[in-house]
């Protein structure tokens, strides 16, 4: 969500006639003064020439004297550079907040994201579940659909509600999805991403969700799916840094609206086979 800002050639062009014209005067002023000095030499070499020269007389000598002292001036005081390092600390820290929350699936076994979509496009509302249990168990539930993935064995929900066994692994089909979770290097990537596009952060102080106090951060970031920005509010563990909701707003993909994820960590996330 990091707009990059460009400057205009209009401005680029302003700003070096500014800068040079200082130099400018300062050239033109000397030209001047070098003029007006020729004039005078000219003056004075020609009175010098019409007057009779007479001879110097030689003056006695003057005994030597001491140097004089000058006074002691006293020196400007210096100002004192404004502190900028609470500020550079306290914004290190957010983004350590913010880059460390975003491995939260990494560091626990267990997690269930509860997420909604709202599209104030069309004012529609979908709500999905995603359940990851490490190493291989994944869940997902939305809008009437219901899948369970187990290793390489896959359920899923019918229209009737009754649970089947699929002839097709479909494990590889939500692999992007659960890797970016679970996965390091997926984990890592975003990561990078993020750090490069990151901007307008701000603090918003402490709130409660779902009984874990939390440190709340707005910020902006580049589309990684287009050239738009998407601004994102953030809730994120006091004690233990995992991310606790998400907001998302903006435009991608031609829809605008706003995706929310509550996340839960813990042993209440399990996955087991819904037909022996």
């Amino acid at each position: 969500m990091k707009q990059g800002k460009r400057i205009s050639l209009y401005w680029l062009l302003l700003f070096f006639l500014l800068a040079a014209l200082p130099a400018l005067a300062c050239s033109t002023l000397a030209g001047s003064d070098e003029d007006e000095a020729s004039e005078v030499v000219v003056e004075a070499t020609q009175e010098a020439e019409a007057e009779p020269v007479e001879a110097p007389t030689q003056e006695p000598e003057a005994p030597p004297t001491e140097a004089l002292e000058s006074p002691p001036t006293d020196e400007p005081t210096a100002v004192p550079a404004e502190d900028t390092s609470e500020a550079e600390n306290l914004e290190g820290d957010s983004l350590a907040d913010i880059f460390g929350a975003q491995r939260s699936g990494l560091e626990v076994d267990a997690l269930r994201i509860h997420m909604i979509s709202e599209d104030s496009t069309t004012n529609e509302t979908s709500e999905t579940i995603l359940e990851f249990v490490k190493p291989d168990r994944f869940h997902m539930a939305s809008q009437g659909f219901e899948l369970i993935v187990i290793g390489e064995t896959t359920y899923i929900k019918d229209e009737s509600g009754v649970w089947i066994e699929s002839p097709i692994a479909m494990g590889d089909m939500f692999g992007e999805t659960i890797n970016a979770f679970t996965d390091e290097e997926s984990v890592s990537q975003m990561i990078e991403d993020l750090q490069v596009s990151i901007t307008d952060l701000q603090y918003l102080g402490e709130e409660t969700v779902n009984d874990n106090k939390t440190k709340v951060y707005e910020y902006s970031a580049d589309d990684p799916f287009g050239g738009s920005t998407v601004y994102t509010t953030v809730w994120i563990g006091v004690d233990d840094g995992l991310l606790y909701r998400q907001v998302m707003a903006g435009e991608t993909l031609d829809t605008q609206g706003t995706l929310t994820f509550e996340y839960e960590y813990g042993e209440d996330v399990s996955i087991e086979a819904p037909i022996p």
